[in-house]
């Protein structure tokens, strides 16, 4: 049959953080009310999508910004005769710090050199100090099997080596929280007073996997060798458009003999070898969900398997979209898609060790 090009729908809509840009949201998605209305083409819908060529371009880590009022710390002469020592260039105090403890941040100079200090008072009363302190910077690539990357960034404030959590926890020093209010302080004073904040950055590759979680040192261009199929029924019809990471041809076959229906959905990348598509998944990724620091990304990630069912993950949000389209779309014209693709929303949790190896929460 020849098929009707994609009605238009659009699909469920997450707002999306850019890497490399600013978050843009994207409007709600209207509803179909005319079953009968006529087709545009995938083109036209992309084009008229919230998640256009121009706006998907690149994505970017944004945490929320810090909200929370910081008030000055007590004078010296309220801090224990230990805390004294050398001159307090800046103070902040952040309350309800591990919920109920309140966190003094001082930045300390004696002979030249600049150190900070974390103060820890428990609602006891009792009072702990700690002079060890890291700003951390995780730079990720977000690898997918085309070679193409996405760039995000984490920062948290850390106190540990691995030497120091090998250590039975009654015997450590407070760690300092993983709180975006400490890492907006600890960039602030670094700008105001360079080099008072050691930064230490690690950069890892990640990539995201057939099971929907994310890998550490996945991704490459291994799609460039995968195996199409010889054949993969009769073609009905295919569309051109361009994604994220390149240019992409879907087209449309059936395989029971029945034109009016479509079994299988394929993607050929410009360069690459057409292969068949298995899952689109939304994805709303966090890090640090239970510390206040939590970052969250979203992106939309595609599955693509060959003749020898190897696996291909592409993390392109257009795609993503232009794939829940097809499906939407063919699904209202009566297509069974008894061998096609699955349309997934996943929401991972995500924790990283201290040089920044990802491991799920979930």
């Amino acid at each position: 049959m020849a098929i009707r090009p994609i009605t238009q729908i659009v699909p469920n809509q997450t707002n999306l953080i850019n890497f490399e840009g600013k978050k843009k949201k994207t409007p709600e998605a209207q509803p179909h009310t005319s079953p009968m209305a006529k087709a545009v083409p995938l083109a036209v819908l992309i084009a008229m999508s919230p998640l256009s060529n121009d706006a998907a371009a690149n994505y970017r880590i944004e945490p929320e910004p810090n909200t929370i009022e910081l008030v000055d710390v007590p004078e010296v002469n309220e801090i224990s005769e230990a805390q004294q020592s050398g001159r307090v260039l800046s103070t902040k105090r952040f309350d309800r710090v591990f919920d109920t403890n309140t966190l003094d941040v001082q930045l300390v100079q004696q002979n030249n050199k600049k150190s900070l200090k974390f103060i820890y008072t428990q609602p006891n009363g009792r009072t702990t100090v700690t002079n060890k302190n890291q700003l951390v910077k995780y730079n990720f690539s977000l690898r997918s099997d085309d070679g193409t990357s996405k760039r995000f960034t984490l920062k948290q404030p850390h106190s540990y080596t691995d030497a120091d959590l090998a250590k039975p926890a009654s015997v450590r020093i407070p760690i300092v929280p993983n709180d975006k209010r400490v890492v907006a302080y600890m960039e602030t004073l670094n700008k105001k007073y360079p080099g008072a904040v050691e930064v230490v950055q690690y950069n890892r590759i990640v990539g995201q996997s057939a099971t929907g979680y994310l890998g550490n040192n996945k991704g490459g261009n291994s799609m460039k060798t995968a195996t199409p199929k010889a054949s993969y029924g009769k073609n009905l019809g295919s569309e051109n458009f361009d994604g994220d990471n390149g240019k992409y041809t879907i087209r449309y076959y059936s395989t029971d003999g029945n034109e009016n229906n479509v079994e299988v959905v394929t993607v050929q990348k410009a360069g690459y070898p057409e292969l068949k598509a298995s899952l689109a998944m939304y994805h709303k990724d966090t890090f640090f969900s239970e510390d206040n620091n939590a970052a969250k990304l979203e992106y939309g990630h595609v599955v693509l398997v060959d003749a020898k069912n190897r696996k291909y993950n592409i993390v392109d949000t257009a795609l993503t979209q232009a794939l829940d389209l097809v499906k939407q779309s063919l699904t209202e014209q009566g297509n069974a898609f008894n061998n096609a693709f699955a349309v997934l929303s996943l929401a991972n949790n995500y924790g990283l060790t201290t040089k920044g190896a990802v491991f799920a929460e979930d």
